[in-house]
This record gives structure tokens, sequence and C-alpha cells, in this order.
């Protein structure tokens, strides 16, 4: 026990077994404030609009999202288009958060800050208008941390700590620690702010080698044209 609810340890557990989550599944821990989401397995698979959430309400800092894999974690949305309905329009033209798919997310609507986002695993693999956001309307901004011990593979990837137009707080930090870092296809890396507050830290740590590929402009609202790269 702790002192809002349990911990639960997995120190025992010798083998973990794979998870799969499809057809639009929302694993949902929203609320005021919002709660912790702890995902333990030997695979993660996140496809067909599935996506796991941690929307914070009011004035207390929100939940945390923590996945460790022992093998791989992979996204997969469904193609481009997926990108008209990423939070970097939400942030400047908000919409239903029902939409936010494909993905993992944190967010916060009022004050509080919005929670973290902690990935541990062998592998990352993300494609085709995949969201690893953390994001906040009005306050902070959580701090995003991916570690893939042999590689980070991804495409049409959306990953960062975003805080929208008019907030005075700033954006979170977001960290990538892996061996070798594989970006193309629009993606986009970023701990930014829209708003007056600062942008977070941005680290990327590859010890073999870093691959950054795609040149196509994807217009995002009047933010205007973004490629694959590092913001």
């Amino acid at each position: 026990p702790t002192a809002t609810g349990y911990s639960l340890d997995y120190g025992g557990v010798q083998n973990f077994r794979d998870i799969q989550l499809s057809g639009g599944v929302s694993v949902d821990a929203s609320g005021e404030p919002s709660g912790n989401i702890q995902v333990q397995a030997r695979t993660l698979q996140v496809t067909e609009g599935a996506r796991i959430v941690s929307f914070n309400s009011g004035s207390q800092p929100g939940g945390s999202i923590d996945v460790n894999a022992a093998e791989a974690v992979e996204i997969r949305g469904n193609g481009l288009d997926t990108h008209k309905e990423n939070l970097l329009i939400w942030l400047v033209d908000p919409f239903d958060p029902g939409r936010l798919r494909h993905g993992f997310f944190t967010l916060s609507f009022g004050s509080g800050a919005a929670g973290d986002i902690a990935i541990n695993t062998r592998s990352f693999i993300a494609r085709d208008g995949a969201f690893v956001e953390a994001l906040a309307w009005k306050g902070r901004g959580g701090n995003v941390m991916l570690s893939a011990t042999d590689a980070v593979d991804v495409g049409r990837l959306i990953m960062g700590s975003f805080v929208a137009q008019g907030a005075t707080a700033p954006s979170g930090n977001t960290i990538v620690n892996t061996n070798r870092f594989i970006a193309r296809d629009n993606t986009q890396i970023a701990a930014a702010s829209f708003g007056d507050g600062r942008g977070g830290d941005l680290t990327l740590n590859a010890s073999e080698s870093v691959e950054v590929v795609g040149t196509r402009a994807l217009p995002v609202g009047n933010l205007g044209g973004f490629i694959t790269g590092i913001y």
C-alpha cells in the first residue's frame, strides 16, 4: 500500500507474456487527478486505433504511464492521414481527445502538470501515424523517456512533451537512449512549448549510430511544414 493506493511489485516474476491492444481499445486512468498506468510484458503491440491514456483534470499533477517490455514495444497507426488528428493540431485547435489514438498519451486540461511517460524495452518500433505524447493545455508538459537497449526504429511517429499556445508553464523534457536510432517518413521528436513558457531539453543518446531520413513536408495547422527531424 502507498499513500495513493497500491504499488505492484513484479520482482518475483521470471517471465512475462505478450500483450496486444487493438480494435480501438482504450486503457484509461483519466480523472481529477489522473492515475498511474504500469504495463509489464514480453512484447507490447498497440495497433488498430488502440491507446493507453491518462488524461488529467484539475490542479494536481497527472499520473504517469510506465511501460516495461523485455523484448519489444510496437505501435502502428492507420497511415499518414492519422497525423491530421495529432496533438500538434490540438495545441492550436482543440478537439475531442477521444480522437487521440495509436499510442500513449498523458494530457492535462487544467493547471496541473501532464504525467510522465517512460518506456523501457529492447526494441522500439513505431509506424504509420503512431504517437507518444505528454501534453498540457495550461500546466507543465510531462517528461517522455524512451530507453531501447538495441534499437529505436520509427517512421511517421510524433513523440515528445508539448505545451499549448496561451500557456505560461514550460514543457517537459524528452530523452531517448538506445544503441541504434533510425527515424524516417515525417517523424517528429520534440520538447516544445507553443506558449510563453520555455521548451524542454531534448536528449538523444545513441551509442552506435543515428540515421535521420525524410524530406517530404507535412503541413500541420498554422505551424508550417515539418519534415523528419528532432526539434
